[in-house]
């Protein structure tokens, strides 16, 4: 991969693909006469044009640009200049209107003209001003008042569709871009808090003596951090934590943290409790907890990233780390846990108030379900190390805590960057300001901090002329009412120009420009898609905010404003094909036609595909097809690839939102299970090694039944979930047509890889006739829409995203499960047997009176919230506002209407009335924190007794025990229902599954006896140095005593390895009734392996050879042929160097081991040699 290369097109850099199109303003000099229609670009005094410099773009701060300096070489582009496909139609394009623009000379070279447009105030505003009409895009025109924006109704151009002859030209017009109305900002609100905060106080881990030893020693937060982990542990008192302990953890984190271990360690020996010693995390963490203090103390907020090189990391930015506090609820009684901290992910808020000063608490299932509960504890001052943090956030059942500026037995130290600390009511008026916001219903504006919440990268600052506020279009609704979300033709999606996508691809290091990003500013989220046509990457970087994206307002920016910085949460360039159905999605297809047979044949062709690529041992290429089938089962490669990514796996590529979030799963997850410092291989990361180390499983029966399980499971999961890969299928981002040239129900898609056979396809890239589009969640029959694919000329530069037409009644998105286009993925499924067989639904709308009879309306907006509490107490005042922060904590009752869904669909019928109801329940629930809808109590309990019930076998999950309301009663469908699909596949893949395995087992039936027999390359370490003693003790030279100490050393060795493996025995030889959780399983394993590799001192036996090797080569021969498990369980890295060394290999460092994988083109190589049988 080339990182950072541009390609150049007639003078303009860009990354492909490159448009053939150059914009540029006309020159102007002294006032004079000038068409406005041909100038829309606001522009400003010149600083200079900018070069698009990969390096500087990459690595060096981020400039905030000026316009460009207008050319004396180049005039505007007008619609009569543009090429067919860009013109605007005659019969909607305005009149020219002229103003007279004064233009100001600048001192360097070229002028840039400013026009004021009539009546404009001379000073600014409150709020961002965006009415003027220069805020519009190049060459699209300005509406004037009598103009209306295109709709369904009144479409700006009625377009032909693709496939019109060629002396029919398609000229689609540039879709209208209206500047939003400025919003007059209201009277101020006075704070609802001043001062220190009147809050309960609830100590997480503090010690006031403790905490003064600390300040005087000016111990750092990394190394308080993890002697507060090691108190809540139990693994010492802050008694223990004594004078002489903490003279031996003075310095930065880098030096000191990671001594805290061993440090404590000999504390809690002197005192004859013994302690294990290491690292708790890794040095790369503790040093950016330096960097992160430096900048602190720098005061110049570089946490937010876009200034350069920072001690030793180029392009750097904080918010990098996480610290993590468990609650659990005993009683009455709370408890805490702090997980190691860890560099996993960065958000806006960690970089700007700095990792160290961010906690975030993690609450047990149970309390995630019982909010009401927790919610009075939660309300409160949190203290730890002397510093306190106050909730300020919550999201997907997890608390989120600031540092204010409040201290307890410790003096604020400016020093330590105390002095940069703010207060709660300074933060949300920073992020989210109540004056500015005051119409907002109180249940959406709390959730509007979800917004810095999200994983992000930093990658562009926008001089803040270049951030317009536009319209949304709109289908035609009831005049004078809200509108609905459906109705808005561009919810979520705005513009932004290519010389911005060019920079964010350079500072990410893509292969290609992306067509849109997915990023959070000012104020603002969801998507933006490649301007229609400010094309030329030499353009200073500009964005269009769609109204619908326009979550916060906020004030005017200045040029250093925080919020011009654009956060990047994910681009469009990766796409996942083929895809994979869900069971929601098998359930619509079927209950829509498809038939059974097509989904069957679906699920058998997965299966053989999946077993055929895991059992094909023979051969030249075998083992290295094996290795590749094994990694994409178990998806090695990509996960490591992930974590090395850490927070940029979603921002350049490597995963989508559900992967990046299943990653902090299992990394939470290891937190719990192994503290962070689990030594346990995976399943396929084990079977992966031992492939590359040379070891067949025709040969190693300790591979073989490997293998069984990862053939066992590499099939289940295909019947766990029925996620069936269907061949011609693709998700990725949808985006509402730029230019209005797409007919209702066309959709256009193109990728920049092959979605088809190249061979028997002329242009295998994009996808043309009927297809099918979908979301997940699917829960009604209409969630699935057939339409048409397109290939349209104006729409070949939108590659990697699928364009919905913005005609219609309503958005194409609403149809799929009420989706919108602020970064929703959609599966494109074209695979003739499933399109063919599936009839469109009519459309199936929430129920009119669902809201009313299910719901009560607790809407309060800002200012009445604030008007209620300005006579309250300041204890009422500051818990009732903390309440508001955190109201949307856990809502269990969204999964359980999702179960009651499932259930009602199985006994009921899909398109029951019922069915249709609780789809509505669960979706509505799932935005309740938003609209302040509250389930009536006795409408859930109602549900509930009814629907609550254990769901069928063939939807459950492994731990579904059906909630409050589960009984005995077995689930019954309703006898007049045709048979459900999931049963019917379910059964289906049992069948198929024993016939696999029945095979897999049969395999083994064709090895020779070697396959029964002990490995001799992995003997020969322990038999030819126990050989060469017993030949050699006799010699009465020097010789013969060096011979006979080793030869009393190697006894001692087996004595040691036969020690280890009677604990073996008593530990993991229990029968099958006695079960062990995975934590204390793999906790007794880690003991024993430290005990295995225990230094001895065989001085004379490691002149002769490898101690390691010599005792996995010992505890090999130890085992018998059929189970060698104890010698692979504790000495797994040496018989695998063992056996690469005897076969001619070599052994890699892990970090360049873990990186590699087997290229696509290997592997077609390879595939092809196998099918040619050579």
């Amino acid at each position: 991969m080339r990182h950072g290369v541009v390609r150049k097109d007639n003078g303009g850099s860009s990354s492909s693909p490159l448009p053939r199109r150059r914009y540029a303003p006309e020159a102007q000099s002294s006032t004079q006469e000038i068409d406005i229609s041909r100038l829309s670009l606001k522009t400003g005094p010149s600083q200079g044009q900018y070069r698009n410099d990969s390096s500087r773009a990459r690595l060096g701060p981020t400039p905030v640009h000026s316009p460009t300096p207008l050319s004396p070489t180049k005039r505007p582009i007008t619609p009569l200049d543009m090429p067919s496909i860009f013109r605007t139609p005659p019969s909607i394009a305005p009149a020219p209107r002229k103003e007279r623009i004064e233009v100001q000379h600048s001192q360097r070279s070229g002028s840039v003209p400013r026009r004021r447009p009539p009546d404009s105030p001379t000073k600014a505003p409150r709020e961002q001003d965006v009415s003027h009409a220069e805020t519009l895009p190049p060459s699209i025109p300005e509406l004037r008042p009598d103009d209306s924006l295109p709709s369904a109704g009144k479409q700006a151009r009625q377009s032909p569709v693709a496939s019109l002859p060629p002396q029919v030209p398609s000229t689609p017009s540039s879709v209208p871009v209206v500047p939003a109305d400025e919003v007059s900002p209201a009277d101020p609100l006075p704070p609802l808090i001043k001062g220190k905060l009147d809050l309960p106080q609830v100590v997480v881990c503090h010690c006031q003596l403790a905490q003064r030893r600390m300040e005087a020693k000016k111990i750092a937060w990394g190394v308080q951090y993890e002697l507060a982990r090691g108190v809540l542990a139990g693994l010492w008192t802050w008694d223990d934590v004594d004078e002489s302990a903490l003279s031996r953890l003075q310095g930065c984190n880098a030096v000191a943290a990671p001594k805290v271990m061993t440090v404590m360690a000999d504390v809690m020996k002197s005192k004859g409790i013994v302690q294990p010693r290491g690292l708790s995390s890794s040095m790369d963490l503790w040093k950016e907890y330096d960097r992160e203090q430096d900048a602190i103390v720098e005061r110049q907020l570089r946490g937010l990233g876009l200034k350069g090189e920072w001690k030793g990391v180029a392009d750097w930015y904080g918010g990098r780390i996480q610290q993590t506090v468990r609650v659990t609820k005993s009683g009455a009684a709370y408890s805490y846990l702090l997980d190691p901290p860890d560099m996993r992910k960065s958000n806006r808020f960690s970089r700007y108030l700095g990792s160290r000063r961010v906690l975030k608490m993690k609450l047990s299932p149970e309390l995630q379900y019982n909010s009401d509960v927790v919610l009075e504890h939660l309300s409160s001052r949190f203290v730890l190390c002397g510093r306190v943090f106050v909730p300020f956030a919550s999201k997907e059942g997890n608390i989120h805590m600031m540092e204010v500026n409040e201290d307890l037995h410790r003096n604020p130290d400016r020093s330590q960057g105390d002095d940069t600390r703010i207060s709660l009511w300074d933060f949300v008026e920073w992020h989210n300001p109540l004056s500015m916001n005051q119409k907002q219903p109180i249940s959406k504006w709390s959730t509007r901090f979800d917004l810095g919440l999200s994983t992000s990268v930093p990658v562009l600052r926008f001089e803040p002329g270049n951030i317009r506020f536009v319209k949304d279009i709109e289908a035609p609704h009831e005049p004078g009412t809200k509108v609905p979300a459906e109705k808005i033709l561009t919810d979520g999606c705005g513009f932004i120009n290519a010389a911005a996508l060019t920079l964010i691809a350079q500072r990410l290091g893509l292969s290609s420009r992306p067509t849109a990003v997915q990023g959070r500013i000012a104020g603002s989220k969801g998507l933006w898609v490649l301007h229609p046509e400010d094309r030329l990457t030499t353009e200073p970087p500009r964005i269009w905010i769609r109204e619908s994206q326009r979550k916060i307002k906020l004030a005017a920016f200045d040029p250093d404003s925080v919020h011009t910085i654009f956060d990047l949460v994910a681009q469009s360039n990766h796409i996942t094909a083929p895809s994979r159905l869900s069971q929601q999605l098998i359930i619509n297809l079927a209950e829509n036609g498809v038939p059974t047979d097509v989904l069957k044949t679906l699920l058998e062709d997965g299966l053989r595909e999946c077993f055929a690529a895991l059992t094909q041992w023979d051969g030249a290429e075998a083992m290295p097809l094996l290795w590749n089938a094994v990694n994409e089962a178990g998806n090695v490669s990509k996960q490591r690839l992930q974590r090395v990514a850490r927070g940029l796996a979603r921002a350049i590529g490597l995963a989508g939102r559900h992967g990046a979030d299943r990653l902090d799963t299992e990394l939470d997850q290891e937190n719990v299970e192994e503290g962070g410092q689990g030594s346990e291989k995976s399943l396929h990361q084990t079977v992966l090694e031992m492939i590359q180390a040379g070891f067949n499983p025709k040969k190693s029966t300790y591979l073989y039944w490997k293998m069984n399980v990862v053939v066992k499971q590499a099939m289940e999961f295909y019947l766990k979930k029925y996620h069936i890969e269907v061949p011609g299928t693709a998700e990725a981002f949808i985006v509402p047509d730029p230019f209005g040239v797409l007919e209702e129900h066309q959709i256009h898609f193109k990728a920049s890889q092959e979605l088809k056979d190249p061979i028997t396809e002329t242009n295998p890239c994009s996808i043309s006739g009927p297809v099918l589009v979908s979301r997940n969640p699917a829960r009604v029959a209409s969630d699935v829409q057939k339409v048409q694919a397109v290939e349209h000329k104006a729409l070949e530069d939108y590659v990697n995203v699928i364009v919905f037409p913005i005609k219609g009644s309503r958005s194409l998105a609403s149809f799929l499960g009420g989706g919108d286009y602020d970064g929703d993925t959609v599966m494109v499924n074209w695979e003739t047997s499933i399109v063919n067989g599936f009839k469109q639904p009519r459309t199936i709308d929430k129920p009119d009176d669902l809201e009313d009879k299910n719901f009560e309306k607790m809407v309060e907006d800002v200012k009445s919230f604030h008007n209620r509490l300005s006579t309250s107490t300041s204890r009422e005042v500051h818990q009732s506002f903390l309440r508001v922060l955190l109201r949307g904590l856990g809502n269990g009752k969204i999964g359980r209407y999702s179960k009651f869904h499932d259930y009602a669909t199985y006994v009921m019928g899909y398109s029951h009335v019922e069915t249709i109801r609780l789809a509505y329940m669960f979706t509505t629930c799932l935005d309740s924190s938003k609209t302040g809808l509250r389930i009536l109590q006795d409408v859930f309990s109602k549900d509930g007794k009814r629907y609550g019930m254990a769901r069928p076998v063939c939807m459950r999950d492994a731990d579904d025990d059906g909630g409050e309301f589960s009984t005995n009663t077995v689930a019954k469908r309703d006898g007049n229902l045709k048979p459900f699909i999931i049963e019917l596949l379910r059964e289906f893949g049992a069948t198929l599954l024993d016939e696999h395995l029945r095979k897999y087992e049969e395999i083994s039936r064709q090895f020779g006896p070697e396959a029964r027999s002990r490995d001799p390359h992995l003997e020969a370490p322990y038999k030819e140095i126990a050989d060469k003693l017993s030949k050699g003790t006799s010699l009465v030279s020097g010789a013969g005593a060096l011979l006979q100490e080793a030869a009393k050393e190697l006894g001692t060795l087996r004595k040691h390895v036969d020690a280890i493996k009677v604990q073996w025995g008593r530990s993991f030889s229990s029968g099958p009734s006695q079960k062990r959780g995975k934590q204390s399983k793999w906790g007794g394993v880690d003991a024993l392996q430290r005990e295995f590799a225990a230094t001895l001192d065989l001085p004379h036996l490691s002149l002769l050879g490898d101690i390691s090797a010599i005792r996995a080569s010992y505890a090999y021969t130890q085992c018998s042929p059929d189970n060698a498990r104890f010698a692979f369980a504790l000495a797994f890295e040496d018989l695998c160097n063992i056996k690469a060394r005897a076969l001619g290999g070599y052994t890699l460092a892990p970090d360049f081991a873990e990186l590699m994988a087997i290229s696509r083109p290997a592997v077609r190589t390879l595939s092809a040699l196998r099918a040619a049988g050579q």
